[in-house]
């Protein structure tokens, strides 16, 4: 029988660990002798928070009762992976590890069998070797994980169901991430994991397993052990992988994009970010350059016939776009036809577009940036999310519109009932094109009408409080949302009708903010915009890329789209603007010299109007007294300005 003890070391506002070695309550009779030995309670405190503070059969208790020896393995085998591993498994998809583990907790729907196979090996291992509940071995810890984090050294925790605890169990601590000098984890934990296993192997001397874990303690001091932690530092030792199909030359593509993107950002005073999940189906007939050829499947396995595709799309207050600050790009085997979503599977999707955003709002501190979303999610789950990267205030918050389907929400159905009986604040006309009723045929699509007469509208808002799921009450508080409802009362036959509900985290005390919440949702569709215009370029016969696609040929083709779709909008709002505005001094002098051959070249830059309408003309659009360039006339023409601007210094210029 082990004689008790109890070893603590550390600052409880930094660091502080304590191990006690207590009497096993069941004598040894469910497990061997050498567990039954180590029976005992531990407590873990970082910031001054208790992390194994929990309830139990109404009794608060501030530490965890279990048997010790699976938690001292764990410690001593996973020593260097917690003290100098930081690369997460497959992806990072959150401030800390504890979020992001969450996120990737189950592989993307796009993967094949054996890539989601993979997914999940990588994730489990790596969680074995940081996740505090992976030794817990029958008893019921904290969810506490543990790595590297640049100089110091993170503790992430939350609360997460634990299989076998009864409902009166839980732990206090909600999520929350802390970073902790090397040093004194290291100097903490190495003298009390330390003396715990040097008092077990003084009173059993002759226990096998007690020995072996001495031996192991000892070797974490051994010198040749300095490369292998360099290694696992510098991620040349990581368990992470690229999938085939994961090209990070895709990111070398859009980088220069991304960055002039942000630079744009950064000299609006506020910009949207709108987030949209799709499909591109290179197999379709409609998505096909040559649409009555049979498709063939590719033999180059770095090119793709499927994907889906993540994007998040800035957009200034007027309408103007700005480019794409973040996307993702997976290759699937099959698309599935449309099924219900899984909420979880929802939540942690826009809450990644969520964290990118906040990403987007700390490279531009001075630009106030709002996320907005159609999504069918749990309010509060989103809403809780931090809205900012720093803890100290210092960094710009993100703002919040989405909106709420009444029929896919018990919240926002009970909402509508809510906002309409109200009074209207407002009555006012919005523009833009509609979709047609849903026939009564099956299988038969909603037709966008175009030119759709103005809709009248009325305005209501209000402020709701949105309490959590029925399964985290105990742990998640409510969040209050404000809710803005526009709805058009009496719509025309055979268009369907406006009906937006919007929660937002914008405020709603003056009629102006509430109009700039609806003015904001309604440029969202530049998002839509855009990828139609990708998937109308890559149907053009002239783009530029051989079919079937690569991830390369994909995100620059996101790039094309992007600049057709400004060129388009400088056209109606900026057309006596210089040329030199977008093009360069080379580009707009050797298309002049190609549309007008023989004639001197202009010594001045053109209009901006005139300059759009030349890529056109050289991509086959022909010019009528009330037309304006399309997609596939500005995708091609853009394709071969560039060959022109290439060739003109090779076989020289004209001025």
């Amino acid at each position: 029988m082990i004689t008790p003890g109890s070893w603590s070391s550390g600052d409880q506002s930094e660091f502080a660990i304590r191990l006690t070695f207590s009497p096993d309550p069941d004598e040894g009779k469910g497990a061997s002798s050498s567990m039954s030995a180590t029976w005992g309670c531990f407590e873990i405190w970082v910031n001054g928070l208790s992390l194994c503070l929990h309830h139990e059969d109404s009794v608060t208790l501030p530490d965890v009762h279990w048997y010790l020896l699976p938690l001292l393995r764990w410690f001593v085998s996973n020593w260097d992976a917690l003290l100098h591993e930081e690369r997460l498994p497959n992806r990072n998809e959150g401030r800390d590890a504890w979020l992001s583990l969450r996120a990737t907790a189950e592989p993307p729907l796009a993967l094949s069998e054996a890539a989601a196979c993979e997914w999940d090996e990588l994730q489990h291992a790596w969680w074995k070797r940081h996740s505090l509940l992976a030794c817990r071995d029958g008893g019921l810890f904290p969810d506490i994980v543990i790595r590297r984090m640049q100089d110091k050294v993170e503790f992430s925790w939350g609360p997460s169901p634990i299989a076998g605890a009864p409902q009166h169990y839980y732990f206090f601590a909600n999520h929350g991430y802390a970073r902790i000098d090397p040093l004194a984890v290291a100097k903490h934990l190495s003298s009390v994991v330390g003396a715990a296993i040097g008092h077990l192997c003084c009173e059993a001397p002759d226990d096998p397993e007690f020995l072996l874990l001495r031996s192991a303690f000892q070797e974490l001091t051994a010198s040749d052990r300095i490369d292998d932690q360099l290694a696992l530092i510098c991620g040349l030792q990581s368990v992470f992988r690229v999938r085939a199909h994961e090209d990070p030359s895709t990111l070398d593509i859009l980088q220069p994009h991304f960055d002039a993107t942000l630079e744009r950002i950064s000299q609006c005073e506020r910009v949207i970010l709108s987030q949209e999940t799709f499909k591109l189906d290179l197999t379709n007939p409609h998505m096909r350059r040559r649409k009555g050829r049979k498709y063939v499947e590719p033999v180059d396995p770095d090119c793709i016939s499927k994907a889906f595709a993540d994007l998040m799309f800035a957009v200034s207050p007027t309408g103007l776009p700005l480019g794409t600050v973040w996307h993702r790009f997976q290759p699937c085997e099959e698309i599935e036809k449309k099924k219900p979503a899984d909420q979880q599977q929802e939540t942690s999707r826009w809450a990644e577009g969520l964290r990118n955003a906040r990403d987007v709002a700390t490279a531009c501190p001075k630009t106030s940036c709002v996320y907005v979303a159609d999504c069918d999610t749990n309010i509060c789950d989103l809403f809780s999310e931090p809205r900012s990267n720093g803890t100290d205030g210092s960094a710009s918050e993100v703002q919040i519109i989405v909106q709420a389907d009444p029929e896919g929400s018990a919240e926002a159905g009970g909402w509508l009932d809510h906002l309409r009986a109200t009074p209207c604040l407002l009555t006012f006309s919005l523009s833009f094109s509609r979709k047609s009723e849903k026939s009564k045929v099956a299988g038969h699509k909603r037709a966008y009408t175009g030119t759709a007469p103005p809709a009248n509208v009325e305005l209501r808002a209000m402020t709701v409080t949105v309490p959590p799921p029925a399964s985290r009450k105990a742990t998640q508080p409510p969040v209050t949302v404000n809710v803005v409802l526009v709805e058009e009362p009496g719509p025309p036959e055979s268009i369907a009708p406006i009906q937006w509900i919007l929660a937002t985290t914008l405020p709603i005390s003056t009629l102006e903010e509430i109009r700039m919440i609806v003015d904001t949702w309604s440029h969202r569709w530049q998002i839509s915009t855009l990828i139609s215009t990708l998937r109308e370029g890559l149907t053009t016969p002239h783009g530029g890329f051989d079919e079937p696609y690569s991830l390369e040929e994909l995100a620059a083709s996101l790039i094309i789209s992007w600049r057709v779709n400004y060129l388009l909008c400088l056209f109606d709002d900026w057309p006596d603007c210089s040329c030199e505005l977008v093009f360069q001094p080379s580009e707009w002098k050797c298309l002049c010299a190609y549309i007008h051959r023989g004639e001197p070249v202009p010594a001045q830059p053109l209009r901006l109007k005139e300059m759009i309408e030349l890529v056109a003309q050289s991509g086959g659009y022909i010019k009528r007294s009330r037309s304006v360039p399309g997609v596939k006339s500005l995708w091609q023409g853009l394709q071969g300005l560039q060959t022109l601007a290439f060739a003109r210094p090779i076989f020289g210029s004209r001025d």
